[in-house]
C-alpha cells in the first residue's frame, strides 16, 4: 500500500501535472496573445516541482519515512505558486483580454489545482488516519476538477484550428475561420452544467451523501454528452 500511494502521487503530480503545465505554458500565451512572458517563474516552477517529486520518490521507495512530507508539499506548493504567477502575468500582458468560454474553462481548471492540494494538506495536518472520503475527494478533484475541466476547455481552442487546417488548401482563401467551426454558446452551456455538477458531486463525496451526488452526476453526464456531440459535430465538417 505504501508503494501504491507513492506511485499514485508521483503519477498525478509527476506525469499529469507536469504535462499540463508544459503544454499550457505554450498554449495560454498563444491564445491570449501575451506580449511578454516571465519565464523565470516557469523555470522556478520546473525545478521546485521536480525537486519535490524526486525527494518524495526517493524517500517513499528507499527510506519509507514520513518526516519530510511537509517539506515536499511546501516545495510543490511553491512551484505551483510560481506557475500561477506566470499565468497571471500572461493575462496581464495579453492583447486579447476578453476570454471566450474555452479559455474561461482553462483558467478555472488552472485555478482548480488548489482543490486537491487543499484536501491533501487537510489529510496530512488534521487527520491521524485519513478518512476514505477525503482520499476519494482528493483523487476526484484532481482528475474531474483539474484534468477534465482543462481538456473540455482546451478542446475548443485546439480542435477547431486543427480541422480548419485540414479544410484549407494552399493558395486558397479560407471561407471559414476556426471560430466558425464550433458553437460558443454550447461551450458556455457545457461549462455552466459541468462546474456546478462537479461541485455537487465533490460535496456529496465529502458529506457521504448520495442524494447530493445524484444531481451532480446528472449535470456532469449531460455536459459530457454535450461535449462529445459538439466534438463529433466539428470533426464531421471534414467529410463535407
Amino acid at each position: 500500500m505504501r508503494y501504491l500511494k507513492v506511485h499514485a502521487s508521483v503519477g498525478m503530480a509527476g506525469w499529469f501535472l507536469l504535462l499540463v503545465i508544459g503544454v499550457s505554458s505554450r498554449l495560454i500565451p498563444m491564445f491570449l496573445l501575451s506580449r511578454k512572458e516571465k519565464k523565470a517563474y516557469l523555470t522556478a516552477a520546473y525545478y521546485l516541482i521536480n525537486t519535490a517529486l524526486l525527494l518524495f520518490l526517493t524517500d517513499g521507495m528507499l527510506f519509507q519515512t514520513s518526516g519530510g512530507v511537509f517539506f515536499y508539499i511546501a516545495l510543490l506548493a511553491a512551484g505551483l505558486a510560481c506557475y500561477l504567477v506566470f499565468v497571471v502575468n500572461c493575462y496581464q500582458s495579453a492583447v486579447r483580454k476578453k476570454m471566450d468560454a474555452g479559455m474561461k474553462m482553462t483558467i478555472i481548471a488552472i485555478s482548480g489545482i488548489a482543490a486537491p492540494f487543499i484536501l491533501l494538506i487537510i489529510a496530512v495536518f488534521f487527520y491521524h488516519s485519513t478518512p476514505a472520503s477525503v482520499i476519494v475527494a482528493y483523487g476526484y478533484s484532481f482528475f474531474a476538477g483539474f484534468i477534465t475541466t482543462l481538456i473540455m476547455g482546451q478542446t475548443f481552442k485546439t480542435l477547431p484550428f486543427i480541422v480548419w487546417m485540414h479544410l484549407n488548401k494552399p493558395n486558397t482563401i479560407a471561407e471559414l475561420q476556426p471560430k466558425d467551426l464550433y458553437e460558443e454558446q454550447l461551450v458556455a452551456l457545457q461549462m455552466y452544467l459541468y462546474l456546478p455538477g462537479f461541485l455537487l458531486f465533490l460535496a456529496g463525496i465529502l458529506l457521504k451523501n448520495q442524494w447530493v451526488m445524484y444531481p451532480g452526476c446528472v449535470l456532469m453526464t449531460t455536459a459530457s454528452l454535450m461535449y462529445c456531440g459538439h466534438v463529433f459535430h466539428i470533426v464531421n465538417k471534414l467529410r463535407k
